[in-house]
Parts: C-alpha cells; sequence; structure tokens
C-alpha cells in the first residue's frame, strides 16, 4: 500500500502534534489532555481513511475513486478539509471522469466547489512562515492544475457547464492564511 501525503496530511500531521504538545503543557488539566488526545486520535482516523482513496493519475478505477470521495464529502470533522483535497487531485488527474462523476452527484459537487476557497485553498500555517510559503506555493500549483485540466474541452454541455463554474471559482481565489 502507498501512502501518498497532501498538503492537508501534512496539517492534519501538524495539529496531532500541537495538540501532544498542548496535552503535556505545564499545568494542562486532565479534560485538556482527553480533549487533545481524542481530537488526535479521530484525526488520525480520519487521515487513515481518506489517504485509502486517493485518485491520482495511477488510479485504476477514476471513475470509482472519484464516485467513492464525492459519496463520503464532506464526511464527519476534519476530514472534509483531506476529502476536497483528493477531489482537487482528482479533477486534476482525471478532468472527464470527474465531471461525469460529479454530474451524478450534484449536491456534493456544488458543496465542494464552494468549500475550495475555505477548504482546499486556505493555509493552515502563518503567513510568514517558511511552512506557511511553501504551503501556499504547493496550493498555486494544484490550482494552476486543476485550471489546465479543465481547460481539455469536456465530453458535453453539463460537463461544460460544471467545469466552467470551476474555473470561475479558482480564477476568484486567492490562497489565505488561518492566523
Amino acid at each position: 500500500m502507498t501512502i501518498h501525503l497532501t498538503l492537508p496530511s501534512l496539517i492534519v500531521a501538524a495539529v496531532m502534534v500541537a495538540c501532544e504538545a498542548q496535552s503535556q503543557s505545564v499545568g494542562a488539566a486532565a479534560a485538556d489532555r482527553t480533549a487533545a488526545s481524542d481530537m488526535k486520535t479521530s484525526i488520525s482516523k480520519s487521515r487513515s481513511n481518506v489517504l485509502s482513496t486517493t485518485c491520482d493519475r495511477y488510479a485504476e478505477d477514476p471513475e470509482g475513486c472519484i464516485a467513492g470521495l464525492f459519496t463520503r464529502y464532506p464526511g464527519d470533522g476534519v476530514e472534509w478539509i483531506e476529502i476536497g483535497t483528493q477531489l482537487a487531485i482528482a479533477l486534476a488527474a482525471h478532468p472527464s471522469a470527474f465531471f461525469r462523476v460529479a454530474g451524478g452527484r450534484p449536491e456534493a459537487f456544488e458543496r465542494w466547489v464552494r468549500d475550495l476557497p475555505e477548504g482546499t485553498f486556505q493555509v493552515f500555517a502563518r503567513k510568514g512562515t517558511v511552512q506557511g510559503q511553501i504551503t501556499a506555493a504547493h496550493l498555486e500549483k494544484l490550482k494552476d492544475l486543476m485550471l489546465t485540466a479543465i481547460a481539455t474541452p469536456p465530453l458535453d454541455q453539463s460537463a461544460k457547464t460544471r467545469s466552467e463554474e470551476v474555473a470561475r471559482v479558482l480564477r476568484d481565489i486567492h490562497i489565505s492564511f488561518l492566523e
């Protein structure tokens, strides 16, 4: 089994480290340690579940893979960020398959498009940090790959309408940072 780490996976790892550091801080209450531990467990489970469904270019059944992601979107807790990013990767890798599947799941597709700015294209690091700059560059590249994939002519009019909607949102997105 190959594990591919994505930006949100790295973010989840950073959150897990922060939770661990918080739980070990001097004077932390037992309740805080329990909450941090529960969050860490939840994040680990979500990350593991999502990473088992990566629809990159090597996927043997891209449509089945993409359908699985749309079925699970938005997921629980922090899963929506990771699943949303996996959907973005799937679009970049398999645009025709992506829009065929999206046509059968209009509610999930519309929500994913709405969530792109705050989920997939949000940097969960400080703006002035090296990690923040690396993450922002990664997201800019993902955005470029998605726009390039969308420029490929879709199969039908409904796919064209969906691809234009995604392109419009992507062109308006500016990578943002959580402070």
